[in-house]
């Protein structure tokens, strides 16, 4: 099975949120796109002392003719190598070494493959609503934040799959005024 081209997603965030490619201009509506994978990215400000940036990044890979994994009725084959790259930040930013994600596929934050590994009851029990329940549940994870250059940082997902969304939350410090 051919696998899909490595998408790699340069984000430029700045004080308004605004997103772009290099030398595509701005991407209306704060988003990007490479290949199959859409990002849409947010900044706040309000913190005070650090700033909080978030992507939220999706994998729209429409390839129906992929072989489907029967369990959970998914294609089987995912993106690879799908790199977020937020640049501009500012020069002394105290960057930090990890991110929060929080990832929705085929085995994070959802419950249809413990309905079916259940015998896709039309009448969950008590037992299996409760453990449809805790399979639904979004859990963050640390994830590695490579430094990208100046005023760079970047998060690499290895495999994201079709139609599997994930939000990023990266919270940098900002540079103490010089006196």
């Amino acid at each position: 099975m051919a696998g899909f081209p490595t998408a790699g997603v340069v984000v430029n965030a700045d004080a308004n949120g605004t997103a772009r490619r290099p030398g595509l201009g701005p991407a209306g509506n704060c988003t990007a796109t490479v290949g199959t994978v859409d990002v849409i990215t947010g900044v706040d400000f309000s913190l005070g002392t650090s700033v909080r940036l978030a992507a939220l990044v999706a994998n729209w890979n429409a390839n129906v003719a992929d072989a489907t994994n029967p369990s959970t009725g998914l294609p089987i084959e995912t993106e690879s190598g799908v790199t977020i790259t937020f640049a501009g930040l500012p020069v002394g930013a105290i960057l930090p070494t990890t991110a929060s994600c929080v990832l929705l596929d085929s085995t994070h934050g959802w419950a249809r493959p413990t309905w079916v590994q259940a015998g896709s009851p039309l009448y969950p029990s008590a037992a299996e609503i409760e453990a449809e329940l805790e399979a639904s549940q979004l859990v963050p994870v640390s994830v590695a934040v490579t430094p990208a250059g100046p005023g760079a940082v970047s998060v690499t997902f290895p495999d994201l799959e079709p139609y599997a969304t994930a939000m990023i939350v990266i919270e940098y410090g900002l540079p103490q005024a010089s006196n």
